[in-house]
């Protein structure tokens, strides 16, 4: 008999009743991972912000199964999982179903957060009046910001989604220096780092991952 739906890790008990036709002997129990089994993943929130383009599997559980389809809030089909979010802030549902040929579909809710705190419309990685360099993005702790050949000097602010001042400092960009910001001790997530002076300012959004 086939028995879909058992996950890693847990632990899961055979048992037959007095009305089983078992009623003795000893019996071998052998599991195999079926081919073509269905997994969609846990349902997950994933942030972005408004107008931003993004593919939708970066929001499924790391071992969710590839190839499924997806359905946006209308039910309509998302080709390859490539989406842009929308201009407007919210909570969005997709869903994702992975399907067999051993066991029933299986599927995920995923909800797509469009946060109001940010819009990538209004967000510039690079200028040409502002050659700032901001690396690695996506991170895993550490970003470094470096002011390629301006004399423009800026103060900092490392904000998160929620508005939340993270942290800052004065003066901390110029055209001398590289400056590390850390994103050690904080979640995975979304994270927006502001540069200004009294001249001009730029909003950058960087991926800890």
């Amino acid at each position: 008999f086939i028995v879909c739906g058992l996950t890693t890790g847990n632990t899961y008990y055979l048992m037959h009743d007095a009305a089983s036709t078992f009623s003795s002997g000893t019996f071998t129990l052998k599991l195999d991972s079926l081919s073509g089994s269905s997994n969609a993943g846990f349902d997950n929130t994933y942030t972005v912000c408004k107008n931003e383009s993004f593919n939708l599997s970066a929001a499924l559980a790391p071992d969710a199964g590839s190839g499924g389809l997806w359905y946006d809030p209308s039910n309509n089909p998302v080709p390859g999982g490539n989406e842009v979010a929308s201009s407007i802030a919210g909570l969005f549902n997709y869903l994702y179903v992975v399907s067999s040929t051993q066991c029933p579909n299986d599927s995920a809710n995923i909800v797509i957060n469009v946060s109001d705190t940010c819009d990538a419309l209004g967000i510039n990685e690079i200028t040409n009046n502002l050659p700032i360099t901001i690396y690695p993005n996506p991170t895993n702790g550490i970003v470094n910001i470096t002011n390629n050949s301006s004399t423009e000097v800026f103060d900092y602010e490392l904000i998160d989604l929620n508005g939340r001042l993270i942290s800052n400092s004065s003066s901390a960009i110029n055209g001398t220096e590289t400056k590390e910001v850390s994103l050690v001790n904080l979640d995975d997530g979304i994270y927006m780092i502001r540069l200004f002076n009294d001249n001009m300012e730029r909003t950058y959004r960087i991926i800890k991952q």
